[in-house]
Formats: C-alpha cells, sequence, structure tokens
C-alpha cells in the first residue's frame, strides 16, 4: 500500500521538467492538485533535506543538489554502466564517434553513458536525457528485440511525433523497420531525430537471454552509413557482443 505523503512528494518532485524548472508555491499546489497548505508542508520538508531550494529573491522553488548527488551515485552503481563503461569508451576511441548506453525507461530511452570520440575527453556519465524509441537507434534496437506483444502493445500507445521530415510516422513502417532491425541483428538511424546525424545500435543482453539495454555510435550520415556502415557495424556488435558478456549474457544461452 502506498503512503499518501511520500507519493504525493513524488508528485511534487515530478512536476519539474527541462522546460519548468521552477515553480511558486502555489503553482505546485494547483498542478499537485493539493490544498495550499499540504503543498507547503511537503515542499518545506523536501526543502530542508535539499531535494528541493527555494530562490530568496523569486520565492520561486527548484529542484536542489540532493538529488544530484543521488542521480551520481544511482548512475555510476548502474551495472550497465559498471560492465560497459570500458567498452564503450574503446568504441568511441576506435572510431571516434560518440557513443552511449542507454535503457528503456516508460515507453523510451534513458541515456545512461555517453563517450566521446576524442582521446582528450574524459569519462562523464550523462544521466537522465530521454529520447524516444520509435525513431532512435537505441530505442528500436531493444524494442525490436522485446516480444512481438510488448512491441504491439508499445504502437498501440504510441503517438509519433516528426522530429524530421525522415522520421518514420506510418505504423507499418515502423512495424518493417523494427522487423528489419531484428533481422540484421542492429538498428538503423538516419537523421529521425535529428536532421543531420545518423546512428548504429545494438542491443545487450543480460543473463538469462533478456535485452537490457543498447549500444550505439552516432555522427554524420556520410560518417555512419554507406560504405562506411558494414565496419561500423562490425565494431559495435563486436563490443556489444563484449558488453553482453560482461553482463552475463553468453551465444550459448538461448534469446527469444
Amino acid at each position: 500500500m502506498a503512503i499518501q505523503s511520500i507519493k504525493r512528494a513524488f508528485n511534487i518532485l515530478n512536476l519539474f521538467t527541462y522546460r519548468q524548472f521552477s515553480l511558486t508555491l502555489s503553482e505546485i499546489a494547483e498542478q499537485a492538485g493539493l490544498p495550499l497548505s499540504t503543498a507547503q508542508g511537503l515542499v518545506h520538508t523536501l526543502t530542508e533535506e535539499g531535494v528541493l531550494r527555494k530562490d530568496a529573491e523569486t520565492r520561486r522553488y527548484r529542484l536542489g543538489n540532493r538529488l544530484s548527488i543521488l542521480g551520481s551515485i544511482q548512475t555510476a552503481t548502474l551495472e550497465v554502466n559498471q560492465m560497459g563503461a570500458g567498452s564503450a569508451h574503446a568504441l568511441a576511441r576506435e572510431t571516434g564517434f560518440m557513443a552511449r548506453l542507454a535503457i528503456w525507461e516508460d515507453d523510451g530511452v534513458l541515456i545512461t553513458l555517453d563517450a566521446l570520440g576524442k582521446p582528450e575527453a574524459s569519462r562523464r556519465y550523462h544521466f537522465g536525457n530521454r529520447l524516444s524509441a520509435y525513431c532512435t537507434g537505441l530505442g528500436k534496437a531493444m524494442l525490436a528485440f522485446f516480444s512481438d506483444e510488448f512491441i504491439r502493445e508499445y504502437l498501440d500507445r504510441l503517438t509519433p511525433v516528426p522530429y524530421t521530415p525522415h522520421t518514420l510516422l506510418k505504423r507499418s513502417d515502423i512495424e518493417a523497420d523494427l522487423m528489419a532491425t531484428r533481422k540484421r541483428g542492429y538498428a538503423i538511424s538516419d537523421r529521425e531525430y535529428m536532421r543531420i546525424q545518423a546512428g548504429l545500435a545494438a542491443p545487450l543482453y543480460c543473463k538469462g537471454g533478456e535485452v537490457c539495454a543498447a549500444l550505439s555510435i552516432s555522427g554524420s550520415p556520410e560518417e555512419i552509413l554507406f560504405e562506411h556502415e558494414e565496419e561500423n557495424a562490425r565494431r559495435l556488435l563486436e563490443k556489444a557482443t563484449e558488453i553482453s558478456g560482461y553482463l552475463g549474457f553468453y551465444p550459448t544461452q538461448t534469446q527469444e
């Protein structure tokens, strides 16, 4: 059974987004559907604990630094990052492209690691950036290898957004793309999410054979695709197999 005060506190935190990054107490109460006095008590406690912070001049609230600390701990200890960071950075160095790790989260892709394709770039965890699944390599690399039932239910809920002129919007086109991804073993994203970017992505398997994450490389279409696709895909799949092994999966295990 959910504890009401904790649920209300999380509802307040979920009001904050990239676009709505600061709120007044009255805005919090209204959007959370709470009496002002109830919201005031919850916000006061969250502020005391460092989860929210209040601007003394504007009297508006923002997310607090305590969340950054907790997020850093969570990201650094995430299994896919612990097991896959070395391989992702090696892939970035070898190819010169950005390599990324991501997990599936609420019908979308949650980036857990960015590895820059430059020798001087330091390792950095970039947790929390959310991407759509149907039009990104990382999303398609996971979605295509989920069960057919999962894919059908996902597409039933989906309302595609045309991020670029190349974004697939028809259900039949998205389904065909996912089946092609499943057949070739890796996903291709060609300017579907960003106008000038292409990418390749491969699924990562955990112990037992379930897809639990994905690895990608991204760059310009001219660098990633065309005559370079085969070699880029080979390097990507090599590292994906390596990370899957670190996560406890071996090719002799049965994949659904």
